[in-house]
Order: C-alpha cells, then sequence, then structure tokens
C-alpha cells in the first residue's frame, strides 16, 4: 500500500493563514509565546524540518481554533507520519483504514468563518445540495416548489450563493464549487445557532405536516436519553461528528434526487 505523505505541518500553516486572515497581526512568534516554546522551534515544525510536538500539540490547536474534526484528522496524520512505509505495509488494513477515514474528512472543505453568511439561512444550504441532483432547474418557482420557500426567497438565495460563488453556472445548469462543506466550530455563535434553529422548526413542521405513512417512510426522527459520566461527553461529541461526515460522504455518491438534513442535538437533561 502506498504511505501517506508527510503533511502535518502544511495542515498547521494552513490554519495559520486562517488566524491571520481574522488577526494579521498573529504571527508564529505570537503564538510561540503563547505556547511557551522558542519561535525558532515552531517555525522549523511549520516547514516540515522538526515533527509536531504532541505535548503542545492541543494548546496550538486551541490558539489556532483548530476544531475537532481537524484535530482528528492531525493527529491521525500525525501517528501515521511516525510509522515507516514498510510497517504500514506490514500491519496493512489498520492503516489503510486510518488513511481512507483521513481521505475522506479532508473531501469536506473547510468554510472560513468570514464567509459565516452563508448559513444565515437555512435554505442557502439545501439550494446548494438541491443543485447537485440531477433534475435540478435554475428558476426560482421550481426551486421555492421544492424547498418550499417563496419564489423571492429562492431568487435571492440564488443570486446569493452566485455572486459569492458557492455556485457556478455554466452554459447549461449550475454546479456547486465545493461539493462537501463545512464550517468548522470552536465557539458558540449566534449564526450557527439561528442556523440550526430554523432547520429544528421545519422537523417540527415536517413531524406535524407530513403525517401519511408515505412520508413516514422517507424520514427517520429519533432519539436516546442515556444517563453518561461528563467526562466521556468530549470523546462522544468527537465519535458524532465523525459519523455525520462519514454518513455525509456515503449518502452524497453518486446521482442525488432529493434534498435530507441530518440533525442531531446532544445537550444535557439535567442542571
Amino acid at each position: 500500500m502506498k504511505s501517506i505523505e508527510k503533511k502535518s505541518f502544511e495542515i498547521l500553516r494552513n490554519h495559520l493563514l486562517k488566524k491571520q486572515r481574522a488577526n494579521p497581526q498573529y504571527s508564529i512568534r505570537a503564538l510561540a509565546r503563547d505556547i511557551d516554546v522558542s519561535s525558532s522551534y515552531l517555525t522549523a515544525v511549520f516547514s516540515g524540518k522538526k515533527p509536531v510536538p504532541n505535548r503542545r500539540l492541543n494548546a496550538i490547536a486551541k490558539r489556532l481554533e483548530i476544531d475537532e474534526i481537524s484535530l482528528m484528522i492531525l493527529k491521525k496524520i500525525i501517528a501515521l507520519e511516525k510509522v515507516t512505509a514498510e510497517t504500514q505495509r506490514l500491519i496493512g488494513a489498520g492503516s489503510m483504514a486510518e488513511t481512507k477515514s483521513i481521505e475522506f474528512l479532508e473531501k469536506f472543505k473547510e468554510e472560513d468563518h468570514l464567509q459565516i453568511e452563508l448559513w444565515s439561512k437555512w435554505y442557502n444550504v439545501a439550494l446548494l445540495d438541491l443543485a447537485t441532483c440531477k433534475s435540478f432547474r435554475g428558476d426560482p418557482i421550481w426551486i421555492s416548489k421544492r424547498l418550499g420557500i417563496h419564489p423571492n426567497e429562492a431568487s435571492v438565495a440564488l443570486d446569493f450563493l452566485l455572486r459569492k460563488k458557492y455556485l457556478i453556472q455554466t452554459q447549461s445548469t449550475f454546479k456547486k464549487a465545493d461539493l462537501l462543506l463545512r464550517l468548522p466550530q470552536k465557539k458558540s455563535r449566534q449564526t450557527i445557532r439561528d442556523f440550526h434553529k430554523q432547520l429544528m422548526v421545519r422537523a417540527i413542521e415536517t413531524m406535524n405536516q407530513e403525517t401519511s405513512e408515505e412520508a413516514f417512510e422517507k424520514r427517520l426522527i429519533s432519539g436516546i436519553t442515556v444517563a453518561t459520566n461528563f467526562e466521556r461527553i468530549a470523546e462522544a461529541k468527537k465519535r458524532i461528528n465523525f459519523f455525520l461526515h462519514e454518513l455525509a460522504d456515503f449518502l452524497s455518491d453518486g446521482d442525488g434526487d432529493e434534498v435530507y438534513q441530518l440533525g442531531l442535538q446532544f445537550f444535557p437533561l439535567t442542571k
């Protein structure tokens, strides 16, 4: 099997660049100061000349606002970088599984926090995925019927997505610029809270209005209540994130004809 390329330092560099877009004054020197290492050592890490320091990785992730999925990818790559190609060949399937998990996670392009406007309306994101369906028509009337929104909302959303280059118009159709997109979250944001609220309302409306057996067969709205220890929550969130992205990768394979929303709420019922 092919050994994984060394690129953990490239991932770190990309996250530093994202940090610098929001705060141009933030440098490697500033990061080195924040995590208590020398700037020369950290410069060597970010240029691939020194290994990423495991003891400082969580501190780096916190300062660069690296979310759980990106940190999961980074940790897997760092672990595989320490394994020689020959060892990878000998351990075979286990290493291959790790590589495949990295590959599918990396299919999801990280959207910059500065472009958070995309998530201000639930139907912006829904329209993006609707555009990948084989029957898609760039007609606001058709879009409004498929998404259950007003034609004016459909028209504004289509214009927004084209103007921001989330959608690209060709001679015969529209295509999504990035097939799999996500917005990493390290802190609560009002826009994202509102986005999820909008979709929770849609879920309630679906349960209230779509009551036929046919509608029931098309959806799954379920949940589970469980008593747990708070120390398990961080790991549970990682597993949930991994599952969501893995399922999205599975569902998006091939031609689509419907747009689905998979929402998951994981929150304490006790005070």
